[in-house]
C-alpha cells in the first residue's frame, strides 16, 4: 500500500557569461542560493515564502529549521572566474508542491542575470539551456535559449521522479 507520492524534479541550467563573473572560491552554493532567494524575493515575496519560509504543519514556528522544498546544486569544479562567452551550468531540484513552480525559477533567474548579476562583482549572464534529468540520467530539453522546446515536463506524465513513501 502507498501511504504518500513523494514528487521531485531535477533540472540542469546552462547558463552563459554576459560580464565577468567572479565566484567566491569555495562558497559556489551559498552565493546561487542566496542569490536566487534576492531574486526570488525581487520577483514577489510569496514565491520567496513559498521556497524560503515553506508552511510544513509539525515543524514548529522557526522557519530557519524547516527544509526548503529545493536544492541547488553548484559546479562542483574549481572555476570561480567566467568570462563572457563562457558557459557553466548549475542544477537546480524542485520537491513537493515547488515541482509545478519552474516557470517562477526561471523568471527569477533571468531576472538575476540581467540584474543584480551574480557573484563580487555582480556579474550578468543569460540561461543558454535548460534541462529536465530523468531517474536514469537521460537529459529532456526544456529551453535552448530563447526557444521553448515544449512543455514543462511534469513528474506525473513524463516519469521524472516519483517516489513512494509508506
Amino acid at each position: 500500500m502507498i501511504g504518500h507520492v513523494f514528487k521531485l524534479s531535477r533540472f540542469r541550467f546552462r547558463l552563459t557569461a554576459i560580464s565577468p563573473i567572479v565566484l567566491p572560491s569555495g562558497y559556489k552554493g551559498s552565493t546561487f542560493h542566496g542569490a536566487f532567494g534576492h531574486a526570488l524575493k525581487s520577483l514577489s515575496p510569496h514565491f520567496y515564502d513559498l521556497f524560503f519560509k515553506p508552511p510544513l504543519p509539525g515543524y514548529g514556528k522557526d522557519p530557519d529549521q524547516l527544509p526548503k522544498p529545493f536544492v541547488l546544486i553548484p559546479p562542483f569544479d574549481e572555476q570561480s572566474q567566467f568570462e563572457p562567452g563562457e558557459h557553466f551550468h548549475f542544477e537546480l531540484v524542485l520537491f513537493g508542491s515547488t515541482v509545478t513552480q519552474l516557470p517562477v525559477c526561471i523568471a527569477a533567474l533571468e531576472s538575476l542575470g540581467k540584474h543584480p548579476g551574480l557573484g563580487k562583482h555582480k556579474g550578468r549572464f543569460a540561461i543558454s539551456a535548460i534541462d529536465a534529468i530523468r531517474p536514469n540520467g537521460e537529459r529532456v530539453p526544456v529551453l535552448n535559449g530563447n526557444k521553448r522546446l515544449g512543455s514543462i515536463p511534469d513528474s506525473r506524465k513524463r516519469g521524472l521522479t516519483r517516489m513512494a513513501l509508506t
